[in-house]
């Protein structure tokens, strides 16, 4: 697992890097704004839903909620679930917002 910055996830966007982006926020925060391309699924429903919606657990995986720390939850479930290739974007939502 990687924690990476608002700066580092702009720049695997601007390069065309290849990652599912997983939003684990609730869907009333989600609905309030949230990155593009991104997917929500929250964090309480991680362990049930996640291998449905990333069946392949080599896929690179950004995930966010709007802080960093539900997030890193979520990170902590999926790398016990055997998820290999996880990012954690640091200060979450709210950091990406601020640097729009």
């Amino acid at each position: 697992m990687k924690h990476i910055s608002v700066e580092e996830f702009k720049e695997m966007q601007k390069n065309g890097e290849e990652f599912f982006l997983l939003d684990v926020r609730t869907k009333s925060e989600w609905d309030g704004g949230h990155i593009d391309g991104s997917v929500q699924l929250s964090v309480s429903a991680v362990q049930a839903g996640v291998e449905e919606l990333i069946p392949d657990k080599d896929t690179p995986v950004v995930v966010y909620c709007a802080t960093g720390s539900r997030s890193l939850m979520a990170v902590t479930f999926m790398r016990m679930m055997g998820y290999t290739n996880l990012m954690n974007l640091e200060d979450g939502y709210v950091e990406y917002v601020a640097h729009a």
